[in-house]
């Protein structure tokens, strides 16, 4: 066995270890570690980096010495590779911080590769120093210019992401042609507003809106037409409601605005507001030889229903009631006379 090995009694496949790490020279320090995870040699140059007596370790874990030197993650990522080398014999490289007792930090390079013992056959890993410090401070300017530049990139695709993540989950909730929330998102709005009413016991109201006539429309001056009308009513509808109202496409020409914090009666005079509005709102007249109007069955939380799928119903129901009086009205439960005009 080398002189140069710290290590009193070994085994022959510890010897084979021991003339490994010895045999590299130069600034290069070497521990070999068995297939425990043991020291089974460790060379000068590895002491010195290090700042420990080599022979204070060998046959003692890999781990115990790397903590005195490492950080927690460092020495995780240490014996990772390690592992992966016994295992799987991977090889891995990187660079970490070695903080010595009443001596200067350094900067090393990781070598971690496998070996087998000549003697039993048993894998064994072959950890390899190199000290980079000079290297570091000499580049550190270069680098931390580097290092600032990618990060900047790297923010910048971070905030690329995040834009394009946000611009998709909109694209989900809201309709393409209108722009206003679509029906999947407006089922998930209301039934979060009417478990909130539920929960403080406050008023929630529900319109159903719909184009009188709209086929008509289509049919006469075509889909582009139909599409310019569909727009304007959705504008109309999202200018006219308060910002805490929820307007969406219910589906074809059929719209549902969500009231939160209103009464039945109060829903009505808004209902009657927004009819008005559609009704004398000349660009949505343009080519056609008559107003464009809209009928609205209004439905309240808790009057007409406890729950979205009732409100739905009740509303949908004087929707069609509406149409049944001649179009361009709106129509609510009897109880709900207008309370504001």
């Amino acid at each position: 066995m080398s002189s140069s090995l710290t290590s009193n009694k070994v085994s022959r496949p510890q010897a084979r270890l021991s003339e490994l790490s010895n045999s590299h020279t130069g600034e290069l320090g070497v521990i070999a570690v068995d297939s425990h995870t043991r020291i089974a040699a460790m060379n000068p140059a590895a002491g010195v980096m290090l700042g420990v007596t080599t022979g204070d370790f060998i046959q003692r874990p890999l781990s115990e010495l790397m903590e005195r030197v490492c950080s927690r993650s460092d020495v995780e990522r240490i014996m990772e590779a390690v592992r992966a080398a016994l295992v799987a014999w991977q090889v891995s490289t990187f660079e970490l911080r070695v903080v010595r007792s009443k001596m200067p930090a350094l900067f090393v390079k990781i070598y971690v590769s496998a070996m087998r013992h000549q003697d039993n056959g048993e894998p064994a890993a072959v950890v390899t120093l190199e000290d980079i410090t000079a290297y570091r401070q000499v580049g550190l300017s270069g680098l931390a210019h580097e290092n600032a530049r990618r990060y900047a990139e790297v923010l910048e695709l971070a905030t690329q992401l995040e834009r394009q993540k946000e611009q998709y989950r909109l694209q989900s909730i809201h309709d393409g042609l209108t722009g206003i929330y679509n029906y999947a998102h407006f089922q998930t709005i209301l039934a979060d507003e009417v478990a909130r009413a539920r929960r403080y016991a406050h008023p929630l109201a529900l319109l159903m809106i719909d184009i009188d006539d709209f086929k008509k429309y289509n049919d006469s001056y075509g889909h582009p037409a139909g599409n310019w009308v569909l727009r304007g009513v959705a504008t109309i509808l999202q200018q006219t409601s308060r910002q805490t109202d929820r307007v969406a496409r219910y589906g074809g020409e059929e719209f549902a605005v969500i009231l939160p914090e209103t009464t039945g009666r109060e829903a009505v005079a808004v209902a009657e507001r927004l009819r008005r509005t559609v009704e004398r709102e000349s660009q949505l007249t343009v080519g056609f030889h008559r107003p464009i109007t809209v009928s609205i069955g209004v439905a309240g939380y808790p009057e007409d229903a406890d729950n979205p799928q009732g409100l739905v119903l009740q509303a949908d129901a004087r929707l069609y009631r509406a149409k049944a009086r001649g179009k361009n009205c709106v129509c609510g439960s009897d109880k709900m006379t207008p309370a504001r005009q």
